[in-house]
Formats: C-alpha cells, structure tokens, sequence
C-alpha cells in the first residue's frame, strides 16, 4: 500500500506462487505489466504460466481482446474463484454458496443414513458442517437462505429413513441444536458458528497492531477515538466484506474488554474497558454533554493518596436524568480498585478464557451458555455419562423427551393402527406402559432386581429418569445402576420391535438375561469393570434365570455389546 496516495491503493497480492496484480484499464500498463513478468521470468528461471493466468475487468472496461492479446492470456468476466473464495461477487450472492452447499450435500446423502445409527448420523453431520462451511464462514457473514439450507440438508439426514422415504422429525429442531448438558442432542448451531469464525477478525484487528491489512482496513475505515476496532463503513472505498464483519462487532465486546493498564491506549467512552460495558451507550446523556468525547482513561484518572480520582469536564452542567446518570457513572469508576490502573501496558482480554485468548470453540460456548443459562432439571449426567453405546444414550434422551414412535404416538398423527401393546396384548401401548407399566416390562425388571438393587415406583418415564441414581458412578457397583436404565429401555423396545416386525417373540427370562449380558458387554469395553467378574456375575444371572436349561453366556444381540451388571459380584 502506498502509504502517500490517499486511495491506499494495492498494486498486488501474493500468495505462495499465486499472484493478484492490480492496473489501470490502458494499453502502456499492461505492456508494463508484461514487460515485468518477462524480467521476472528472465531473472528467476520461474516460468510464469500465461495459459492459466486470467485477465479480469473491473467495470465496464473496453478493449479486452486488445489487452488480452499483449499479455498472452484469455480474459473472462468476474465472479471468479481465486484460491477457494469467491471474487467480484455480492457477499450475500448464492454463487458464492453454491459449492458449499453442493459439497455438504454430497456428504450427508440420504442413501447414507440408511447405514447409521441416529448417534452416527448425528457426529457425521456435525463432522462435516464443521469442516466444509469453515473457509467462507471465516469472511462472510452466511444470508439466512444458506444458513436455512444447510439445516434442511442437516435435519433430513438425520431424521430420514431410507432412500427416497420420508422420516417423522421426532423432536423440535431448536432443541436438538441446544448443548447436551441443557437438553439438547448438541448438534452444531450454524449462526453462531459462523459468528465465531468472524469475531476472530475483531481479536486479530486489536492485537495484530503492525499487520498489513489492519493498516489498510484502518485505512478504509478510520476510528479516532478508538485503537481496539475499526470505524464504520465510509464511502464508496470501502469493504463490503469487512461491513459484514462490523454486524459481529458488539457481539464480539460483549465477551471482550480492553485491561486499561496505563490507560493512555484507552479511550474513556469509546473502548469497552469495564467488563461488557461501553460508557458512551450505557450513559448516553452523560457522554452528549461530555467536553472531550474522545478523552483517554489516563486523561481523566489521577491518583490521589492511593486512590483513582476521576476529572470529567463537560460542556454544560448537568441536571436531572443527566446528573442522575453522572453521580451512577462516578459510582461506577470510583468502585474500580485503583490497582487496575498505571500498572502496565493496555491489553485485550477475552472473557471467557482470559489465560490462553481467543478461540471460536470458547466464542461458540459463551453463546451458548447465554442462550440456555442452565437446566438443573435435565438429567445430563444419568442419560450422556453413561458407558453405553451413543446410539442407546440417543435413544433414552429421546424417550426422556416422549418422542418415541408408540402406537398412541402414531395415532396422534393420523396412522389407523392397532393401538395394544406388543408385549402384554392387555393396554393401548404408550412410552410410559411399554417402560414402566406393561406387565412384560414389570416382571422384567422384577427378575432383574434380584441381581441389581434398584426399584421403582414412578409411572413417568421423564420422571424416572431425572430422579435415577447414581449420577457419578465410582465403583463397579454404581457403574452397573447407572447403565441399567440404558439396557433396559432398550432391550424392551427391541423386544417390541421385534415381535411387530419379525413376529418374533422371547420370553421375559430371555430379554433380562439380554438386558444382564448388554451391562456386562457394556461395562467390560468401557475398563469399568474386571471381565472375569463381569464373566462371573453373568454366569450367576445364567444358572439363576436357567436353572435346568445350558444357555450360552452370550445370547445373540440384536444391538451393539450390552449393559447391565448387578450387585453380586460387585459390592459396594
């Protein structure tokens, strides 16, 4: 950048051996321009590749083929893809997403799902929509169109079925993109991905003091009263890029703030140097009437027998909501510990991890805790700590939400089916009778409760869960209860499917001597138990639920390895 032309005009852009070289649209430069790139060519021995170079106008430029031809080039009109990003387009033009949301598409294919799991669908999706949006997500400021398409593309993935079918959406989108810990099957919120990625811009503009294009974006967009961010887009020489970026930048100071140290680098109205709060907008009328709007912090501090006294001249004196306003403020500086002040150079701080600075993982989860302050409700640990499968922790938070395809639930939605239970033939089946009250399910658990302590008398499924033991498993014994809950609802709901669909059916014996193998199974490739004890406790459970008959020790699953182990071999 020439530093003396008021334009701050870039002649050039290099990167590794790919070069962007600016002239004007006239016969003498781009001779010029040829005769440079000949020179180069001379001195280095580096051939300059005229087939793969391109000559692009800016405007309405005449004389293309002219110019063209001296270069040696073909010449083509923007938008173009320079080094994966998208030039002479709109930040907001669908052109400069269509890749994007081809390549996502092609990564989360329907005929895909089919062999997944919920659990897998869900880390695939996760997987890919954090790699591929990434490179543009770091500059533009995705339309909603993009955002709205990228979550179609992620909620029928993973809610469909086979190729081609429809799939019931079982739970509200907005509560699958909350974090596990509030609710949520944690699945990647694409906005505020896309925030993170931009506010980055803002922690590298106030810290990357000596950086070429900090220089020029200070240039395009001058801030007088501030050295931390840039100033409001102005004029035609602007950056349509960077006025996306500044939408991100209150969002960016909400969780940052300048240390003021010696102050002189801080500006009194203008920085955010008090924790998430900006003086000029907090106290508006104070700052209308302030004399020197752009006074530092060490302009208005002083010490004073080891205390911080403030000085703030203003151009008329003060009364009512104003001086209201004025007394709230001083309140305010005279509770800041003078120790904050001429003690050091000025630095940025970001809030959430002041220690190791800025990251879009910590952005992304300080949103996220805004959002969804907390849940004591939500019984995190009982449902995602435990050893079990992902697939069968997905399927217990779904049960914890009710959105299990029961025949109550399917008849909700218009299906004309026969609305008995599969297991007991006696009640309308729903989640709460398939789990809790159908005499199957009952005499299941009863016959497990012999070999692991734990009853029940609650008739909700939402609430068994959240009132389940337990929590931080310590020892094998603990481990056991806190994986029952998993086995159990999922070898029922197995048995269920399987006498529906294959016409099928074991017998209660059977499916706890599944539920007891799924435990043992579970906690032996998750190390929380020794396996010859867990060999041990399943032959117990064996002799026991089959006294007169040889059942192996392992009865062929219908699911991935198991989980349950009682009390027997694993005392407290």
């Amino acid at each position: 950048m020439d530093e003396q032309n008021s334009l701050g005009e870039v002649s050039h852009l290099l990167y590794a051996d790919d070069a962007i070289i600016f002239c004007d649209a006239s016969e003498e430069e781009v001779f010029h321009l040829t005769a440079i790139l000949l020179w180069f060519q001379n001195i280095t021995g580096l051939k300059v590749n005229f087939d793969k170079s391109k000559l692009f106008p800016v405007g309405e430029v005449e004389y293309m083929d002219r110019f063209a031809q001296i270069l040696g080039c073909d010449w083509q009109f923007l938008p173009t893809i320079y080094l994966g990003l998208p030039l002479g387009a709109p930040p907001t033009s669908s052109s400069n997403w269509n890749n994007v949301l081809g390549k996502v598409s092609s990564r989360l294919e329907v005929w895909m799902a089919s062999y997944l799991s919920l659990a897998g669908r869900i880390t695939l999706c996760n997987a890919v929509l954090e790699i591929q949006p990434a490179y543009l997500f770091c500059l533009f400021n995705a339309p909603r169109f993009v955002v709205d398409k990228l979550e179609k593309i992620q909620r029928d993935f993973i809610w469909s079925g086979r190729q081609g079918e429809n799939k019931l959406h079982l739970v509200p989108w907005d509560v699958c993109k909350a974090p596990k810990r509030f609710g949520g099957l944690g699945i990647a919120d694409l906005r505020i991905r896309n925030q993170s990625l931009l506010c980055k811009w803002w922690w590298r503009f106030a810290r990357e003091r000596d950086a070429w294009w900090r220089e020029l974006i200070s240039f395009k967009f001058p801030n007088a009263s501030s050295d931390w961010m840039s100033g409001a887009r102005s004029g035609p020489c602007g950056s349509s890029i960077w006025a996306h970026i500044l939408k991100t930048k209150k969002l960016f100071w909400k969780f940052a703030y300048v240390e003021a140290g010696a102050g002189s680098g801080v500006s009194l109205w203008q920085d955010v140097w008090i924790k998430g709060r900006l003086l000029r907008e907090e106290f508006p009328r104070v700052f209308a009437a302030a004399e020197l709007p752009n006074c530092r912090v060490s302009e208005a501090a002083s010490t004073s027998e080891g205390r911080v006294v403030w000085d703030i001249p203003f151009k008329f004196s003060l009364r009512g909501s104003a001086e209201q306003e004025r007394v709230s403020l001083l309140n305010l500086l005279n509770g800041l510990h003078a120790d904050s002040f001429f003690s050091g150079p000025s630095r940025l701080v970001w809030g959430p991890s002041p220690t190791s600075g800025y990251s879009a993982h910590s952005f992304y989860c300080a949103v996220l805790k805004e959002q969804f302050p907390g849940s004591a409700s939500f019984p995190f640990h009982v449902i995602w700590m435990a050893v079990a499968p992902p697939k069968v922790c997905v399927f217990l938070w779904i049960a914890f939400q009710k959105k299990i395809i029961t025949q109550d639930a399917l008849k909700r939605r218009g299906w004309f089916l026969p609305s008995r239970c599969a297991l007991c033939r006696e009640q309308e089946e729903t989640i709460n009778h398939i789990f809790l009250s159908c005499r199957f399910s009952k005499d299941v658990w009863r016959i497990l409760s012999a070999f692991v302590d734990l009853q029940t008398s609650s008739s909700d499924i939402s609430d068994l869960i959240s009132k389940w033991p337990c929590r931080h498993p310590s020892n094998a014994k603990e481990w056991c209860s806190a994986v029952f809950l998993h086995a159990f609802c999922w070898r029922i709901w197995l048995e269920r499917n399987s006498r529906i669909f294959r016409e099928v059916h074991e017998i209660v014996q059977v499916v706890a001597y599944r539920i007891a193998s799924c435990i043992a199974d579970w906690l032996r490739a998750a190390h929380k138990v020794d396996p010859m004890q867990a060999n041990e406790w399943l032959s117990v459970v064996k002799s026991r639920l089959f006294p007169r008959i040889a059942v192996p020790v392992t009865l062929p699953l219908a699911a991935s390895p198991a989980d349950d182990i009682g009390d027997s071999a694993f005392p407290g």
